[in-house]
């Protein structure tokens, strides 16, 4: 009986240590929250759609007359329908953008905001 009791816990035993070094240095990975997802998404639209005008880092175009939108001072509802109706140059992006797909760009730009 003791020694089927010790060849358990030998068994227990070895199987932790291997379960442990087997998941040593490994990280865990933490799911994004709904906010970081959508700040992720956003900022990946923006690269797509909107740095060709505004700036990698919305400091305004260059050869465009795309404004600074790190120093855009507007509501994010504004933001929203300027980027879903388009504003003189810019082109509308309702079509090619679902409306969370925009929300996250406005919230991507809205961090962009510097002092």
């Amino acid at each position: 009986m003791i020694k089927s009791i010790s060849s358990v816990i030998i068994l227990l035993l070895s199987v932790f240590i291997l379960n442990s070094c087997h998941t040593a240095g490994k990280q865990t990975i933490q799911p994004m929250s709904s906010a970081e997802l959508m700040m992720s998404e956003g900022k990946r639209f923006y690269g797509r759609y909107c740095s060709r005008c505004h700036g990698i880092s919305a400091e305004g175009g260059t050869s465009y007359t795309a404004p600074a939108l790190n120093r855009l001072n507007r509501p994010a509802f504004e933001i929203h329908t300027l980027i879903s109706e388009g504003y003189r140059n810019m082109p509308a992006f309702k079509g090619l953008l679902n409306p969370t797909e925009i929300e996250a760009v406005v919230m991507y730009v809205q961090s962009l905001k510097t002092p």
